[in-house]
């Protein structure tokens, strides 16, 4: 009897041993540096490089110091994360709890110029045959079967450069914080940050600011979002409103306003030649849209019921075009322009003015209207 009691005995005590023995390898850092990054990096078409990570599972937690992450396009050394979760909610409730996410002093630097986007693409397409060709993931419209909560979110010292061809945008000092966000609780989400675009000699610089209540649904798609921005550039100041408010039955209204939108920073920055020279002003955009369920705005089941007006807009183009026009409003259905690229239902021009100069030609059309 006693035999039969020893060795069951010794063998639970063995297989403790070797669990603990495998645990602390698994998640030491020789073994994450040496196997576990390789692997991703390999996978992931990417160069992966850590000064120090320490992970514990049994706390659901991991604490990387100097993370360095390249691709062709994409470079990033961010100087520490911190992430903190709960796998006790993830297996017996089915619940995504991110309790922590920290992300601080990040400088993140990406190339879209045509080399670099060529190189990329080539890369991806090799992975793609590697994996078999691609998958499409369709969306249902029906509860996922996790609830999502996130705590602690903060996002400190963000720093972003963005270059395509011979300009460069940037967002310097961007701070995010999110306290808490979980379906049907009402979240406070700030974020802040410097902006500069650059081409050439020319830079203008400014700032970005944002104050949102936002509340989701168990899709943890947003039901309720009421926020103030406001972006400066130079010497122009543009307020973005945005409201999005859902019945108890999902229906919905959304609505988006744009003040004062200064046409010469974005075109230096994002036009390509000829045309980034463009000058002038657009007075106000206008967007409200409504459907019967709010889960539509991802995966487009149904018709979304859209209006757009774009007011006073004063632009013109290599100093021999000219685009005057009081408003135009336009009507159309997102889901069936997303999914179908779909013409809008209507569009309505009132006193558009057109003029075109050139060293043979002298085109202008005056008090256009049409519906």
């Amino acid at each position: 009897m006693k035999k039969k009691i020893k060795i069951p005995a010794i063998i639970i005590i063995v297989l403790l041993v070797a669990i603990i023995v495998l645990y602390n390898f698994g998640t030491s850092q020789y073994c994450i540096k040496k196997f576990i990054l390789p692997i991703v990096a390999e996978k992931t078409n990417s160069k992966i490089e850590v000064a120090e990570i320490k992970v514990s599972l049994l706390r659901s937690a991991a604490i990387i110091s100097d993370l360095n992450y390249s691709t062709p396009q994409l470079t990033m050394h961010t100087e520490k994360l911190v992430i903190n979760t709960n796998i006790y909610d993830l297996l017996f409730k089915h619940k995504i709890n991110i309790q922590k996410f920290i992300l601080k002093n990040t400088r993140l630097n990406l190339d879209l110029s045509p080399k670099n986007n060529a190189i990329a693409t080539a890369k991806k397409e090799e992975l793609k045959q590697e994996k078999g060709g691609s998958t499409k993931i369709m969306l249902k419209n029906q509860s996922t079967p996790y609830k999502v909560s996130l705590n602690n979110i903060s996002i400190e010292d963000l720093n972003v450069s963005v270059q395509n061809s011979d300009t460069k945008t940037s967002i310097n000092n961007f701070n995010l914080r999110i306290p808490n966000i979980e379906s049907e609780k009402a979240c406070n989400i700030n974020l802040d940050g410097d902006l500069s675009l650059t081409k050439g000699n020319k830079c203008v610089k400014g700032f970005i600011k944002s104050r949102s209540v936002v509340t989701v649904n168990n899709n943890f798609i947003p039901k309720g979002i009421n926020s103030t921005s406001e972006f400066k550039l130079g010497n122009s100041k543009i307020p973005l409103i945005v409201s999005l408010i859902a019945s108890k039955d999902e229906t919905f209204e959304f609505s988006l306003k744009i003040s004062d939108l200064a046409i010469e920073p974005f075109a230096n920055a994002f036009i390509p030649k000829p045309y980034n020279n463009t000058k002038g002003k657009i007075n106000s955009i206008k967007i409200k849209a409504s459907g019967k369920d709010i889960n539509d705005l991802v995966t487009m089941a149904n018709p979304i019921n859209t209006t757009a007006i774009i007011s006073g807009i004063d632009i013109s183009l290599q100093d021999n075009f000219y685009i005057k026009n009081k408003s135009i409003k336009t009507a159309f259905d997102l889901s069936s322009i997303i999914k179908n690229n779909a013409f809008p239902n209507s569009i309505i021009i009132n006193d558009l003015d057109v003029k075109y100069i050139n060293s043979s030609q002298f085109v202008k059309v005056e008090n256009l209207n049409l519906n």
